[in-house]
């Protein structure tokens, strides 16, 4: 009888290793990968050299977001013509004052249009904005909106807002705030998986600061942290499903080792992710901290998954300080925005017409 309670202690053990590692998918490198070179858009003049610029493209309209007003400017992606600018710093019903353009993609079902979402960060308040009306009224039809602030959580990091979810990134050593506005809960993401080393509470922001994305269909949600190599995948109710790892988290460890003194680690990996349909693409730093802004000896990457943790393909883009991005699919190529360019700093990459 013994012997029979340890061999089930034994297999019950080793299932549950089992379980455990099938939650965690490693890779050593993607089988399809292409390298894409950029093409400066001079047709776009816009020139910032340090600063938030993100970009969003909805059908065939490329949006521009910058910390410099008017904050918005909406270019067409056949032509790349401005067609209206607008978004000035205030408290009035149409003024912002720190924007930050979302990666959440929807239409108005009323008038056809495409619509980009904002997020305020100083004001916390999120707003919608229909592209064709406010094209056709030049700026002036739109406002800014309340939040349906789940008992006023301050979000420092804003990912994305319905009728049924708010997800954020909250004060605190939350990874991530699911409110389901259906069933008026709080759902809090902790800092999971856990890591195989210690981290002191003053590392946990560098560590587990995320990019987050949404599949409300199959309520998953992708959380990318920052300064590690992988892609971990969770449900709108809270529950890890897997992650995917490209890069082992001992360059982290390395860091801690050294005390922070030398500039190879950590290093930043996913910095933005944005979700198309069933592909998840993130824009991968591929570089240390130091090294992606100064002297990087990667090239940096865009890393497309799909949402049960598969790789599809990685582009490998050419050696330019690329700072945010956004995926067309209408023309099936990247647009960048890259400070360091002399002239223009919007750079297209296009993607072969066989991939």
């Amino acid at each position: 009888m013994h012997n029979f309670c340890r061999v089930v202690f034994l297999i019950l053990l080793i299932s549950s290793c089992n379980v455990e590692s099938s939650k965690e998918e490693k890779i050593a490198s993607f089988d399809d990968s292409v390298t894409l070179l950029g093409e400066v858009v001079s047709e776009i003049e816009l020139k910032f050299k340090v600063g938030l610029v993100k970009l969003n493209v909805q059908d065939t309209f490329l949006i521009i977001q910058s910390d410099v007003q008017p904050f918005f400017r909406i270019y067409s992606t056949n032509n790349h013509k401005l067609l209206v600018e607008f978004g000035m710093q205030g408290n009035g019903p149409q003024d912002f004052a720190f924007p930050v353009l979302l990666k959440q993609f929807d239409y108005d079902l009323e008038n056809n249009s495409p619509v980009f979402h904002v997020f305020d960060n100083n004001r916390q308040l999120f707003t919608r904005i229909n592209i064709l009306e406010v094209i056709e009224s030049q700026g002036k039809s739109y406002e800014v909106e309340s939040l349906e602030n789940p008992k006023n959580r301050f979000f420092p990091y804003f990912f994305y807002a319905d009728d049924d979810f708010i997800l954020g990134q909250t004060e605190g050593f939350t990874r991530l705030l699911i409110f389901d506005l259906k069933k008026d809960r709080e759902i809090f993401i902790p800092s999971i998986p856990e890591l195989p080393f210690n981290l002191s509470t003053g590392l946990w922001d560098m560590v587990y600061r995320s990019s987050a994305v949404l599949n409300k269909e199959e309520g998953i949600i992708a959380i990318a942290p920052t300064t590690l190599g992988q892609i971990d995948y969770f449900t709108t109710n809270g529950e890890y499903i897997k992650s995917l790892v490209f890069d082992d988290p001992t360059r982290f460890q390395e860091y801690l080792s050294s005390n922070g003194d030398t500039g190879e680690v950590p290093h930043f990996y996913i910095i933005y992710l944005e979700a198309r349909g069933d592909v998840i693409y993130g824009l991968n730093g591929n570089n240390s901290l130091i090294g992606f802004y100064e002297a990087r000896r990667s090239p940096i990457k865009i890393m497309a998954f799909d949402w049960d943790a598969n790789p599809i393909m990685e582009y490998i883009l050419d050696n330019r300080l690329i700072r945010s991005f956004t995926f067309d699919p209408i023309h099936n190529r990247f647009y960048t925005f890259c400070p360091d360019e002399r002239d223009h700093n919007i750079v297209v990459y296009q993607i072969p017409e066989n991939m």
